[in-house]
């Protein structure tokens, strides 16, 4: 597959090369970017013939989507510190809104959740207000966490530290690594 993505791609380096176990499966093939590009393009190649297949449908679209919710729209690295940006922007208003809206009898359900059904106008979407709020803060504070996770480098190594993960090893550019396939697994030439 190498070798014909080679031939079909002269002067582009392969910057990654996935081969499936499943039976028919597709190989990735991703080309190493072009001066001024993030990302090199991604082709699917059949895995007997190496021809390549066609692009995904909807692949566009999809890319486009987790650029939104990932970075924004944003280059890379800008658009990660405007998500983390916004994720502890969001903290600040889900705790000062918890502030705002703790009541005197905290250890009570109703204080936190019913809607007297005497309240009309101004006071009823208020207390609408309040109670949606308090249902939503559990989905804040995961959003925040989620976000401050894949923003913060800081924040992601303390996480996995406190997880009990091993730490990421950061591998030098060009330098690929290798692993030895198990003693015992049948290679087929």
């Amino acid at each position: 597959l190498l070798a014909i993505a080679h031939r079909e791609w002269p002067g582009r380096a392969v910057g990654t090369l996935t081969v499936f176990a499943e039976p028919g499966a597709a190989a990735r093939l991703i080309l190493a970017p072009l001066k001024g590009q993030l990302r090199g393009e991604t082709v699917y190649l059949d895995p007997y013939t190496g021809q390549a297949l066609a692009p995904l449908q909807g692949g566009e679209f999809f890319e486009t989507a987790e650029n939104l919710h990932r970075w924004l729209l944003l280059p890379r690295e800008p658009g990660r510190m405007a998500t983390g940006v916004l994720a502890l922007a969001l903290l600040v208003l889900a705790l000062s809104g918890l502030y705002v809206r703790w009541p005197r009898q905290w250890r009570d359900a109703r204080a936190w959740f019913a809607i007297a059904p005497g309240l009309k106008g101004r006071a009823l979407l208020s207390r609408w207000h309040v109670v949606l709020g308090t249902c939503a803060l559990p989905l804040y504070l995961v959003f925040v966490a989620t976000g401050l996770y894949w923003s913060f480098d800081v924040v992601r190594e303390r996480a996995d530290a406190w997880l009990g993960s091993a730490p990421r090893v950061a591998a030098k550019p060009g330098k690929a690594e290798r692993s030895a396939p198990p003693a015992d697994a049948d290679i087929a030439a």
